[in-house]
C-alpha cells in the first residue's frame, strides 16, 4: 500500500478521535481520561507481542522507542489538558501547526529538503493560526494576548512541541533503527502505559481520576482506543516509508473536518471564520508536501 494512503486513513481516524476525545472529556478529567486509553491501548495492541520478532530488536532501538514513549506521554496529557477547556474547532487547528515545527526539525536534524514552496505553506500555516483567533471588531494584537495568557493555549504549544520531538524520534526508530511497526506499536504503547500508570501510583488524585473515568465512561473508551490504535499504525507505516515532514502533513489536513463537524456537533461560534482559518492552514500544509 502506498505511503499517501497509509497517511490518509491516519487523517482520518485522527479526525475522528478527536471528535469522540472532546465528547469524553466533556464528561472527565484529562489525566484519568490519558490514562485510561493508555491502559486499553496497551490491552488491545497487547496480542502484537505473540508476532514481533524479538531476534531483530536491538536495545538501541528499545531505548529509543522508551524515550520516544515518555515525549509521546507529555504530548498526548497537554493535549487532553487543552483540548478539555478549549473548543474543538480552536484546538485542533492549532495542533495541525505542529507540521511546521516537525517539518524544520526534520530539515535540522534528519537533513530532510525544505524549499520555497514548502516555505510558502508554513507562511500560510502561521496566518491561518493568526486568523483562527481573530474575532469581529477585535483588534489585532488580541489573539497575541490569546496565546500569551491563556495557559491552554500553553499546553498546546507544549503538546506541539513534544509531538514534533516524537514524531521526529519515530522516524529515527522505524526508518534508521529498522525496528518493525508491529514491534514498534507493542513496545511503544507498553512504554505509555507504563509511564501513565507510574504518573498515577505517585498520586493519589491522579489515581482516583483514572477510576472515575472507568466509571463514568468506560464504555465510550473502547471505540476511541480502537479508533486510536488504527490511525497511530497507519502513521507509523507511512513514516518508516516517506519523509516524516509529508506524512505529518497529509495527517493534519483532517483539521478542517474536525473544525466543521466537531464545531457544529458541540454548537460553538464563529465556525465560518474558523474553517476558513481551517482551509488555510491545511493549504499551507499541502505546500509543505509538495
Amino acid at each position: 500500500m502506498p505511503w499517501s494512503l497509509y497517511a490518509i486513513l491516519a487523517a482520518f481516524g485522527a479526525s475522528c478521535s478527536s471528535i469522540l476525545e472532546k465528547r469524553v472529556l466533556n464528561h472527565t478529567h484529562s489525566f484519568g481520561f490519558a490514562a485510561a486509553l493508555a491502559f486499553i491501548n496497551l490491552a488491545i495492541v497487547s496480542p502484537l507481542f505473540f508476532f514481533v520478532n524479538y531476534g531483530a530488536l536491538s536495545w538501541e532501538a528499545i531505548t529509543a522507542t522508551y524515550s520516544v514513549s515518555v515525549v509521546a506521554s507529555f504530548a498526548f496529557f497537554f493535549a487532553t489538558r487543552s483540548l478539555r477547556h478549549l473548543e474543538i474547532s480552536v484546538a485542533v487547528p492549532l495542533f495541525g501547526f505542529g507540521t511546521v515545527f516537525t517539518t524544520l526539525l526534520a530539515a535540522a536534524v534528519l537533513g530532510e529538503s525544505v524549499n520555497l514552496a514548502q516555505g510558502t505553506g508554513i507562511l500560510a500555516a502561521v496566518l491561518g493560526v493568526y486568523m483562527l483567533e481573530t474575532k469581529p471588531h477585535q483588534n489585532l494584537l488580541d489573539p497575541l494576548k490569546f496565546f500569551w495568557k491563556s495557559r491552554y493555549a500553553h499546553y498546546i504549544l507544549f503538546a506541539v512541541c513534544f509531538y514534533a520531538v516524537s514524531t521526529l524520534l519515530d522516524r529515527v526508530v522505524l526508518a534508521r533503527l529498522g525496528m518493525e511497526p508491529l514491534a514498534y506499536m507493542a513496545f511503544v504503547h507498553i512504554f505509555i502505559a507504563a509511564n501513565f500508570l507510574i504518573a498515577a501510583y505517585v498520586s493519589k488524585e491522579n489515581w482516583t481520576s483514572v477510576g472515575e473515568t472507568f466509571k463514568t465512561v468506560g464504555w465510550w473508551m473502547l471505540p476511541l482506543a480502537v479508533l486510536t490504535i488504527a490511525h497511530r499504525f497507519a502513521y507509523v507505516e507511512a513514516i518508516k516509508i516517506a519523509e516524516v515532514g509529508m506524512v505529518s502533513a497529509i495527517k493534519r489536513s483532517s483539521t478542517f473536518f474536525t473544525t466543521l463537524v466537531g464545531g457544529e456537533l458541540f454548537h460553538e461560534k464563529n465556525l465560518v471564520r474558523k474553517s476558513l482559518a481551517s482551509v488555510l492552514i491545511v493549504g499551507g500544509l499541502l505546500l509543505v508536501i509538495l
